[in-house]
């Protein structure tokens, strides 16, 4: 993971297992990690977890105080000036179609290069 978010030229990975092999648990590790570093260093990332099981449409997914991924990463990237790491959990429960949340998530990279997910 730490190879991947110093590579400039990678932005997004997928971690697949089977399940009950500890993704989840992973993904809680590593926004804790992060989050605890973001305040230390400048070059780290912001963690946003986003747990799929229950959407459908991720666009209409509101994240904080009623603001959907774009304008929350909007915001975060213009006031902080700081990388993001967007961290999808539960791909395989997602409701919605995963070629459209694939290319949501393509649409918000190539908006905000300072986001990997």
């Amino acid at each position: 993971m730490e190879d991947f978010l110093k590579d400039d030229e990678r932005w997004r990975v997928v971690i697949g297992a089977s399940f009950g092999l500890g993704k989840t648990s992973f993904v809680k590790y590593l926004a804790n990690k992060l989050a605890n570093l973001y305040n230390v260093s400048e070059d780290s990332y912001l963690p946003i977890v986003i747990e799929l099981s229950e959407l459908e449409d991720i666009r209409n997914y509101f994240i904080h105080d009623q603001e959907n991924l774009d304008s929350l990463l909007s915001k975060i990237i213009e006031n902080e000036s700081r990388s993001v790491l967007l961290i999808f959990d539960g791909l395989d429960e997602y409701k919605g179609e995963i070629k459209d949340l694939f290319s949501h998530i393509t649409e918000l990279h190539d908006k905000y290069k300072k986001v990997k997910l």
